[in-house]
């Protein structure tokens, strides 16, 4: 391989990997520096709140699943084992269920 090829699949290398990974690449002589750039400054979208992000996600459970209850949304945003109450998983966790519920209710109503 002559040193134009070699150059061109380095650069194409060095451009898919900064596609694939939301990182700025650069090459300096024979070392590659790799800077990690948080995706949203890449693409100029905002990053989601957790606020905006948990709402998100209840939002898709109640579309994906139309007569679920409070506690069972609750178990799949936390990815509970499958067999699992809401209260044995809190119990697992060192919580309460009711401090699941009140917590999650305001995403669940809207």
């Amino acid at each position: 391989m002559n040193c134009m090829n070699g150059y061109f699949l380095t650069s194409l290398l060095l451009y898919l990997l900064q596609k694939k990974k939301g990182k700025s690449i650069y090459k300096d002589m024979n070392e590659v520096y790799i800077m990690e750039i948080p995706a949203y400054k890449i693409t100029g979208l905002h990053p989601l709140t957790n606020e905006q992000h948990t709402r998100n996600e209840f939002e898709r459970i109640k579309k994906r699943w139309t007569d679920i209850t409070l506690d069972q949304a609750i178990l799949i945003f936390e990815k509970a084992p499958k067999g699992v109450s809401l209260e044995e998983f809190a119990h697992q966790k060192q919580r309460k269920a009711e401090g699941y519920r009140n917590i999650f209710r305001e995403y669940f109503t809207k």
